[in-house]
């Protein structure tokens, strides 16, 4: 495979984590061992801090490496050390004249047969939380487009670790690099099971575990305990032949086909994006799409808040006056019947002709979500390489989305409407960032539609290894008393469901926080939902909610799941865990009585029929059409906050969709 086809590869499959769950050991494994591939160097490490606050060997690409870099961190000197220590690079070190900087770590290095080495650091804006090592036989310089390479490298490998973090507590952060840590060292007790069992050395073990892993879609550490606890066999271990490669294949023969040059713009706009600051990331990337595409004019529009409009965010004219600049000018379109909500709804690239040019309007998207719209104007008539750069474009778009916006206000305040009341700025806070989430098993969507006076409605979800995680709460009261109440409910459930704790105890929690803090009188509905990702098996909690309803083979049923009494009522109430099954097709739909009330109710909206009307649409579009047509029935007038979650549930083993597919006109 060509140097800059893996070299494309090797990214797409680190920036693939920011947007799902991942295995930290694999992940460090797979960027060790391709840095050799892609890098001409002979071995690369990676070290990772540890909760402690110490260095700990992640990642080798060989056995000797492994032992270099261990006894580098117990003799506590070496160019990883230096660069963690002090966020700097080490570059084109020689070996042979570094006796005085690393005297004890030298003669080891040395003997193993290294003559140069590098240091990078792991970092994003002044977080650095780890280094990788890179080492020659040789006395030789890296050139400078390949350290810019594996700091490209090391830097999405970085983003993506901290994108994983930031949606946890701290403690849920020190828990899963403790777990990193103990996968460490599974894997390294199965190294040596399968080498004794199979006859191999340390090396060619571990490639067997890591075969099995990637070819069964298995995480490594999985793999190594199950080689262990002895239920897998190693005999019957993928092979290094055995290696699905035909998709990685494909992924380079497509970036062969974008044309020299391409990738080589990859690594400055990386760099350009952590230079610059949170509100201008997004400007970055759009000016390089426009230049990697041709593009005469390109503009990105955001989503609003409402879901019916995009709003102009940063536009570029190649020959116009306003090159690169980002917002001049807030223009709000409306996307009913547009491009703009083509490309969302159905997920693929619009193109629209005019005259010799071709506007096309790309959907920005993560995992679902609708973030946003890539418009550009080219000539001629877009060919398939420009398409697959352009897919390539959005998606690196939508990540930078994704982790600018948390640095600042810019993005949320543009994407308003109209000025939010305080209580209605409490309810935003408490939702998830994200209201749309594709995973191989499930697709989840969640929408709400505050009342004129916030009433205090509020979902959330999470996905952890095992199970997906869903609560719906509605908060008696309106305004800031209900702001307020919903805070202290879903606060309490957040709060014991990343203890781990049962759904049973979860209710308890909730409403122990409710008679503790809230006044007399004062309670919440809730529905708690549990489903495990492997069997479909589901649990809820009903805390005086509204029942779920079930779409099954074009039939619509309520779940039978008995009410409890609602949070902050009794003191001392228990809660029952009741167990529903989910099989693969199955929709659920939960709403709250903001869909059932009276002014909803009576003027012709039947949650039932709306259930079966919107069978055929993806659930981010059930949950818009379920917003639009309360709103119509209601004169736009609703007496409550009105919140639906739909959740399409495939199983276990099905890949979903794409999020984007090729274009058509």
């Amino acid at each position: 495979m060509a140097r800059e086809a893996m070299l494309a590869t090797t990214l797409v499959e680190l920036a693939d984590t920011l947007v799902g769950d991942f295995d930290v050991v694999e992940l460090l494994t797979r960027l060790a061992d391709r840095c050799v591939e892609v890098l001409d160097v002979d071995a690369a490490g990676l070290m990772l801090v540890a909760p402690d606050g110490d260095l700990r060997v992640m990642a080798s690409s060989s056995a000797a490496m492994r032992v270099l870099e261990l006894f580098e961190l117990q003799s506590q000197e070496g160019p990883c050390l230096d660069c963690y220590r002090t966020g700097q690079a080490v570059l084109n070190q020689d070996l042979t004249s570094a006796g005085g900087r690393w005297p004890r770590f030298t003669v080891e290095a040395v003997q193993a047969g290294f003559r140069s080495v590098q240091a990078l650091p792991l970092r994003v804006r002044g977080s650095v939380i780890g280094a990788l090592n890179l080492f020659h036989r040789e006395s030789t310089e890296m050139s400078q487009g390949d350290l810019d390479a594996a700091q490209a490298l090391a830097d999405v490998a970085t983003v993506a670790i901290l994108q994983h973090r930031s949606a946890v507590e701290t403690q849920l952060v020190n828990a899963q690099l403790h777990h990193a840590l103990h996968s460490r060292i599974a894997i390294e007790q199965a190294k040596g099971v399968v080498a004794e069992r199979e006859g191999l050395d340390v090396e060619a073990a571990f490639t067997r575990l890591l075969t099995h892993a990637r070819n069964h879609q298995l995480r490594l550490a999985d793999v190594a305990h199950e080689v262990i606890r002895g239920t897998l066999d190693t005999a019957t271990l993928d092979d290094a032949s055995d290696l699905a490669t035909t998709e990685l294949v494909e992924q380079a023969d497509t970036v062969t086909a974008e044309g020299p040059g391409t990738l080589s713009r990859l690594e400055p706009i990386l760099k350009m994006v952590d230079s610059a600051a949170p509100v201008d990331a997004v400007e970055v990337v759009v000016n390089a799409a426009a230049t990697m595409l041709g593009a005469e004019q390109v503009s990105f529009l955001i989503a609003d808040l409402s879901g019916d409009a995009v709003i102009r965010f940063v536009r570029r004219d190649i020959e116009g006056a306003d090159a690169g600049a980002a917002h001049p000018q807030v223009e709000t379109v409306p996307m009913e019947g547009t491009p703009y909500q083509r490309a969302l709804v159905s997920q693929s690239v619009q193109v629209v002709p005019e005259g010799p040019r071709y506007r096309l309007f790309a959907p920005v998207t993560d995992r679902g979500d609708a973030l946003g719209v890539l418009e550009l104007v080219v000539t001629p008539r877009p060919d398939d390489a420009l398409l697959e750069r352009l897919m390539s474009a959005v998606h690196a778009l939508a990540y930078v989305v994704i982790a600018s916006r948390r640095h600042t206000d810019l993005f949320e305040s543009v994407q308003r409407s109209a000025p939010f009341s305080l209580a209605a700025e409490i309810q935003r806070r408490l939702l998830p960032s994200a209201f749309t989430c594709e995973a191989a098993q499930f697709t989840f969507a969640g929408w709400l539609e505050p009342a004129s006076h916030v009433g205090g409605d509020t979902f959330d979800y999470s996905v952890d290894r095992n199970a997906l995680h869903v609560s719906m709460t509605d908060a008696m009261g309106q305004n800031v008393k209900a702001a307020q109440l919903a805070t202290l409910a879903l606060g309490s459930l957040r709060n014991s469901r990343r203890a781990n704790v049962t759904l049973a105890e979860q209710a308890q929690q909730a409403n122990n926080a409710l008679i503790s803090y809230a006044q007399d009188n004062e309670f919440v509905t809730g529905l708690l939902l549990r489903v495990n990702l492997k069997t479909g098996r589901g649990v809820a909690v009903n805390a005086g909610h509204p029942r779920p309803y079930r779409l099954r083979d074009g039939d619509v049923e309520c779940l039978e799941l008995e009410a409890d009494v609602p949070f902050g009522i009794l003191e001392g109430s228990t809660y029952r865990e009741q167990a529903f099954q989910l099989a693969a097709g199955d929709r659920l739909i939960v709403v709250t009585d903001g869909f059932l009330e009276r002014n909803a109710s009576s003027a012709d909206f039947d949650v039932a029929a709306a259930v079966i009307a919107t069978a055929a649409l993806h659930p981010r579009d059930v949950v818009h059409a379920f917003k639009t047509e309360v709103l119509a029935a209601t004169g736009a007038e609703l007496n409550d906050d009105a919140a639906v979650l739909c959740i399409d549930w495939r199983g276990p083993g099905l890949a979903r969709e794409p999020s984007m597919p090729l274009a058509t006109d």
